[in-house]
């Protein structure tokens, strides 16, 4: 099941103004911030938000968002667009990136999709009788 994002344009608009939004993604209207990277950028958070409630909650949370989620994902989203890409932003995200991993293979976050097949699915033999 796809993300629903926990965050709308005009939310982020409400949140942070419109000046360093539109600044922030090199637009001047609401209708260039909706096709810009924002919804990316929204839906990245969200999906990233999910992942790490998903042990605890049933994801996608449903409407209304809680207040909290909400401003979880615009943290995220703000962090997003007001990082450069720096060599210690990129190692950053690398080494997060890393964490992930480790956090999915301990069981720490889980994906919501199917079950990976088992490597050492169980063997049954035919017993004659």
């Amino acid at each position: 099941m796809p993300t629903s994002p926990y965050l709308s344009t005009s939310e982020l608009l409400q949140l942070f103004g419109e000046e360093e939004v539109f600044a922030a993604f090199g637009v001047d209207n609401v209708s260039d911030l909706e096709a810009s990277t924002a919804t990316a950028l929204i839906n990245n958070a969200s999906a990233l938000i999910d992942a790490h409630i998903a042990t605890r909650y049933a994801v996608p949370l449903h409407t209304p968002v809680p207040a909290l989620i909400q401003r979880i994902a615009a943290a995220v989203v703000r962090y997003d667009y007001h990082a450069a890409d720096t060599r210690e932003r990129v190692e950053g995200a690398y080494r997060e990136a890393l964490r992930f991993l480790r956090d999915l293979r301990d069981g720490k976050i889980v994906l919501q999709a199917e079950k990976a097949a088992s490597p050492n699915p169980p063997r049954f033999v035919k017993l004659a009788i």
